[in-house]
């Protein structure tokens, strides 16, 4: 049976509540604010939007004039932040305030402004409390500064006003009149936040109102709405607080939601029905719920706060959400977290506010926010699932340097630091790697051209065995040190920045490396022959002279990144001409048009990866097509001698899958090579 309730009686979701308001929750804060302010304490209620800021000072402001305080009330909103100048909006506060204590019948605000022009408006404003506010009004003041934190948006600064808000506390022991002058303010901001000027002193007076969630026994009006719609609205109500944990604005909205069903709740049932009710109605499918907004508010301020302070709140969020809570130390850091109002302090722990926050903001949506500002999200994820042993997912080159600029200054997650750690530990066992590598050619260089004059020293003796022992020796010597030698090549044109003689010295590296020479094209196991060491070299020598850009470990990072596509890797670096899906031209970007440097010749970056290249794309000796190297364009051959298999009709479709299937094998081989020796 349907229970329909009082139809006067209803909760309000969002806003300030009337004064009258029968939902209205009476917290500790209540009596500390106001006890406060009646004894002419500064005091200033900074905390997340939609915590009751304003329902609390309408309450207030009854109970100060009930006392027979006169009370200004000030909502900065009002007054406006875009297209104004610090002259305005110093007049807009003076008129606030007298428009809000009547005293328009006594005071000319635009002839006294004009009196005093050759005043600063901050010595204005002075004036106007001391010789016309203390002056008029006989009694206690108490003046309210409602979203204090809207003045962050202003083109200019306003450290002279709350400086001057600090001056008026410390002048009441000097001028008594001053005693009888009180400020307060409320916002969303922190007290450091106020004053933009770090070199001055911070604004450091006031005693901070705390504002904490409703609790059961001060919920009593919220929970008498529910009587109609429960036989134990006192359980009900505790159910709405177990998922809300007492954040007002979602505690008002649950009940409205409660109110809004037609259905009884069966006695005993109350937190699996308001668990239900919450899942379908503010969790499910929550942005499109979230209405008036609320959830996206938290949002946004973690999201849009700028990208620095953004990697510090997610990171320190996600600390939270791992360890279940966090040691609470009121740094600015975690201020600014609490400001959002996804976390509170509780018991001198920072956690999670509620519930909702937390099914809403889960692990899957920091990933998320968190993979969208890194700049090496998809890497991290890899590793991650590679029970962090994937050696190739990490960052090197510009990558890590990139990395490492972006990371600087924030409180990342222990995950993000050990993968930059291990990231750096790498990059630097590869550049100890290389320079082990050219202290060794050096020696063996000067061991060759000792040996030389030892050949050349026999010789002149003319002895002929000692002739043919010399030459044994040599061509010893020389086999020992060929790879070397071919590196030393490799090494040279790259120093020079001869990159299309670099890339074409690799692919002849790689065939004689593999002892494939005679051939000049490479089945899938000749691609394991290759020694790991050379291919590190080969490597570190790509990396080195391109500062980081082009490389084997760094196609080996993308070809992983791109799930192990060809053509997405091969699109990734820059190598495709056209889209792919149109199977009427050839899509590869012909060998002699890509670009051989770390820049284009209009001065544009080269995209990460691109070279080496022929050593990737040279599919012909897999084919075994029999072309020499020279006679015919790469892509040529593949295009016009796979054609032939099929007939004039498909020929175009068929070149194309053929030249992206033989494409797409060399480099799978040769990347997984490149992951067995552990780059």
């Amino acid at each position: 049976m349907s229970i329909t309730p009082d139809a006067e009686y209803d909760y309000q979701v969002g806003g300030s509540l009337p004064v009258d308001a029968p939902t209205y929750v009476r917290r500790q804060a209540d009596e500390t604010f106001y006890q406060a302010l009646k004894a002419g304490e500064f005091c200033y209620v900074l905390n997340s939007r939609q915590m009751g800021k304003s329902s609390l000072k309408v309450q207030t402001v009854q109970r100060l004039q009930a006392e027979g305080v006169a009370c200004a009330a000030l909502d900065l909103t009002r007054i406006g932040t875009s297209d104004m100048q610090l002259e305005e909006w110093y007049v807009s506060v003076i008129d606030s305030i007298v428009s809000s204590l009547e005293l328009y019948e006594t005071f000319d605000l635009y002839t006294w402004w004009e009196e005093h022009r050759l005043l600063s408006y901050v010595r204005r404003f002075d004036k106007f409390l001391d010789e016309v506010l203390l002056a008029t009004i006989p009694q206690r003041i108490v003046v309210f500064i409602d979203e204090i934190d809207s003045v962050l948006s202003l083109p200019f600064k306003l450290d002279d006003f709350f400086a001057f808000i600090r001056e008026c506390y410390n002048l009441r022991s000097q001028k008594v009149e001053y005693g009888r002058l009180t400020f307060t303010l409320l916002g969303v901001t922190t007290p450091s936040d106020l004053m933009q000027d770090k070199q001055r002193t911070p604004f450091n007076v006031g005693r901070p109102i705390e504002l904490m969630g409703f609790q059961l026994q001060e919920a009593q009006p919220l929970a008498q709405g529910l009587e109609a719609k429960s036989s134990n609205p006192q359980a009900l109500m505790q159910a709405v607080l177990d998922w809300t944990g007492g954040q007002p604005f979602l505690t008002q909205k649950v009940c409205k939601l409660v109110l809004s069903v037609d259905d009884t709740i069966p006695a005993g049932y109350e937190a699996a029905w308001v668990e239900d009710l919450v899942t379908a109605r503010v969790i499910k499918n929550w942005e499109a719920q979230d209405t008036p907004e609320h959830l996206k508010t938290i949002r946004d301020r973690l999201l849009l706060s700028g990208e620095e302070r953004t990697g510090r709140l997610l990171g320190l969020y996600q600390q939270i959400l791992e360890q279940g809570g966090i040691l609470a130390n009121d740094s600015p850091e975690q201020l600014t977290l609490r400001l959002t109002g996804l976390v509170v302090k509780q018991d001198g722990m920072l956690r999670v506010y509620n519930r909702i926050y937390e099914r809403v903001f889960n692990r899957n949506w920091l990933e998320q926010a968190l993979a969208m500002l890194r700049p090496y999200g998809e890497t991290l994820a890899a590793w991650v699932v590679s029970d962090c042993q994937d050696e190739s997912r990490l960052l090197r080159g510009q990558a890590l340097q990139d990395a490492q600029e972006w990371a600087s200054g924030k409180s990342l997650s222990d995950l993000d630091y050990k993968f930059l750690t291990v990231s750096k530990d790498r990059e630097s066992q590869r550049a100890l790697e290389l320079q082990q590598w050219s202290n060794k050619r050096l020696t063996l260089g000067q061991q060759r051209s000792k040996q030389r004059i030892k050949i050349l020293t026999v010789i002149s003796a003319i002895f002929l065995m000692a002739v043919a022992t010399a030459i044994f020796r040599a061509s010893v010597d020389s086999y020992k040190l060929k790879n070397l030698t071919y590196m030393e090549t490799l090494g040279e044109l790259l120093s020079q920045g001869k990159w299309q003689e670099a890339d074409e010295e690799t692919l002849r590296l790689i065939i004689e490396m593999s002892g494939r020479n005679k051939e000049l094209w490479l089945r899938p196991e000749d691609y394991q022959k290759i020694p790991c060491s050379a291919l590190r070299v080969i490597d570190s020598l790509w990396y080195k002279y391109s500062n980081g850009r082009f490389g084997l470990s760094i196609q080996q990072q993308i070809w992983h990144n791109v799930g192990e596509d060809f053509t997405k890797f091969a699109n990734r670096v820059g190598w495709l001409k056209a889209d792919l899906m149109d199977v009427s031209a050839n899509p590869w970007l012909p060998y002699e048009n890509l670009t051989f440097g770390t820049k284009s010749s209009k001065g544009i970056p080269t995209l990460q990866g691109h070279l080496p290249a022929k050593s990737i794309r040279l599919e012909g000796r897999l084919m075994r097509l029999g072309i020499n190297e020279g006679e015919v364009p790469y892509d040529k051959v593949v295009w016009e001698d796979v054609a032939k298999l099929r007939d004039e009709s498909t020929r175009k479709f068929v070149s194309l899958q053929s030249a992206q299937l033989k494409s797409a094998a060399n480099g799978w081989h040769l990347f997984s090579r490149v992951d067995a020796c552990k780059f």
